[in-house]
């Protein structure tokens, strides 16, 4: 009985080196595979809470407009409130945050980086690190200006369209896509609507 339990042992079936190399092969192939589906499912899903980020954003703005009545007129923020503001002006999370909670983490998008010029050294992985916020706003042709005055003047500047043509915030860069390609940006316009633009060659 005995010798017959270590013949079975001796010839039970077990991987050969060549058949565990095949196998791990087959298994790296596997993860090629998947690896670039789960990172597009990861940057769908950052696109998105970009875009919940600046929907929200522009119904704080909303609000903001609302509150000063029929006449309500577009803040004056900086473009980028801690490294380029001589005249001290408040950035758009200061104007804004009574109307969304006090909630920064809305100015953040997920897909956020800063990408520094060539002569340029910084520290900052991203816009929100730098600025406080990952979100650009037309300040200079929005400022002291009404809905109504703001759509005038696109109109006059050959634009067409109306309330769903202009844009109130968007991402600083094209953030979503892969770094080495153009990548596309999202944008909040005065209608409330959110869409993403891709950026052309």
């Amino acid at each position: 009985m005995d010798s017959l339990s270590a013949l079975r042992r001796r010839h039970a079936p077990g991987f050969t080196l060549i058949e565990l190399l095949v196998v791990i092969a087959i298994i790296g192939v596997l993860i090629g595979l998947l690896l670039p589906a789960i990172q597009a499912a990861r940057e769908s899903s950052r696109r998105t809470a970009c875009k919940n980020n600046l929907r929200q954003i522009g119904l704080a703005m909303t609000q903001y407009l609302d509150r000063q009545g029929e006449r309500g007129k577009f803040p004056q923020t900086a473009k980028l409130p801690r490294t380029l503001n001589p005249n001290n002006l408040p950035s758009l999370f200061d104007v804004l945050a009574p109307f969304c909670e006090n909630n920064r983490e809305l100015f953040r998008c997920p897909s956020d980086r800063y990408i520094p010029d060539e002569e340029e050294t910084s520290e900052f992985d991203t816009y929100f690190e730098r600025e406080g916020l990952s979100y650009d706003y037309p300040s200079l042709v929005l400022a002291g200006r009404t809905r109504p005055e703001v759509l005038e003047l696109r109109n006059a500047g050959g634009g067409s369209g109306g309330s769903d043509k202009v844009w109130i915030v968007f991402d600083f860069e094209p953030f979503h896509g892969p770094p080495a390609e153009n990548g596309s940006q999202n944008y909040a316009y005065l209608d409330g609507h959110v869409d993403g633009v891709v950026v052309a060659e």
